[in-house]
């Protein structure tokens, strides 16, 4: 395989890896705002869990502190608590499942531990192109070698990745629909 194609699929991670982050970011967001402010949900459960724990600490953050004390304290306290679940890019099976499932309350018979496992794969090679080049040895000086990935195995991960996309997606319609 030629180097240029061997890119190709360098990218094909990077990008699904990119839409992944970006529809996850989306669907915290979106049903977040939903599920949250009802009284009961696994959702709202972890929201106030969250802020107790911020309220408990040494210091209150100030991002925090600015929405208690806006004029809408419950549309800014949700609005931070969303943005701070959502702000960085995930980065692996536990990411998912604390910063997605758990946020959102959807039960792990509908997004199995075993299911965002299975993208560990996929976050490492994306991790490796990301943060290194996808060289196989860093401290080699004189080594230009790297990683060279499959059409198979790129596709076989993008496709998981799309996949458990779609079962996020799927299982935070049941909790809306669920609660209307």
């Amino acid at each position: 395989m030629k180097e240029d194609e061997v890119d190709v699929l360098r990218a094909a991670i990077v990008f699904t890896s990119s839409g992944l982050d970006a529809s996850m970011t989306r669907l915290v967001k979106d049903a977040g705002r939903y599920l949250i402010p009802i009284e009961g949900t696994a959702a709202r459960a972890q929201y106030e869990a969250f802020i107790k724990a911020e309220l408990r600490g040494d210091s209150v953050d100030v991002e925090l502190q600015k929405a208690i004390v806006n004029a809408d304290p419950a549309e800014a306290i949700l609005k931070h608590y969303l943005s701070v679940r959502t702000k960085a890019s995930f980065q692996g099976s536990g990411d998912l499942k604390r910063r997605v499932r758990n946020v959102l309350g959807i039960p792990s018979a509908k997004v199995s531990d075993a299911k965002l496992e299975s993208l560990d794969k996929f976050f490492i090679a994306r991790n490796s192109i990301s943060h290194s080049m996808d060289y196989d040895d860093l401290d080699a000086v004189d080594s230009r070698r790297r990683i060279h990935r499959g059409p198979e195995e790129v596709v076989g991960f993008c496709n998981n990745a799309f996949d458990l996309a779609v079962d996020f997606i799927h299982a935070a319609g049941d909790l809306i629909k669920a609660h209307r």
